[in-house]
């Protein structure tokens, strides 16, 4: 189990499909980089709503030259300032923090929101990430444990603990 995505200012790395079609155009080297993104708030039971939102993965393990991707660097550019005072980043400004799962975004996972009130879980296979109001589980028997996950047995189990953590 692993949480989203966290950029430490989003702002800058989270753009709208209008900003990455111009950027691809400028650049179409620029697709390497620019990723779909999925909010805690977007996923549903089995399913997501996808709002076009775009993440610039300029990770930091290894780091991504920053220079090799000239329009999306313009585009930082203009938050530098707050970039370079985050404490969330790489080793520089440009770059997200390390994350040591990187790699299985790109792997079969369940998505699901925190501070969630339903039991709103969402397989998919797809090269795709989630922002940090969201977590993430890979491993093997997913569309199992998703079909549990999702049902209202475990729904009834979620009301229950919710119900004896209020109340103490």
């Amino acid at each position: 189990i692993n949480s989203g995505i966290k950029t430490g200012f989003n702002e800058a790395f989270i753009i709208d499909e209008e900003k990455k079609d111009e950027l691809i155009k400028q650049d179409p080297k620029s697709a390497e980089i620019i990723k779909p993104l999925v909010r805690g708030r977007d996923i549903k039971k089995y399913s997501f709503d996808f709002t076009d939102k775009w993440l610039i993965n300029s990770h930091n393990n290894p780091p991504v030259n920053i220079k090799n991707y000239p329009f999306i660097k313009e585009h930082l550019d203009q938050y530098y300032d707050k970039l370079e005072k985050r404490g969330d980043k790489g080793l520089t400004p440009y770059n997200l923090r390390n994350c040591t799962y990187l790699e299985e975004f790109k792997k079969e996972k369940i998505f699901w929101a925190g501070m969630s009130s339903e039991n709103n879980f969402l397989f998919t296979s797809n090269e795709l990430f989630i922002n940090d109001k969201g977590f993430m589980l890979t491993g093997k028997s997913l569309k199992y444990i998703l079909a549990l996950l999702n049902s209202k047995t475990c729904f009834y189990y979620y009301k229950i603990d919710g119900i004896r953590l209020a109340t103490g």
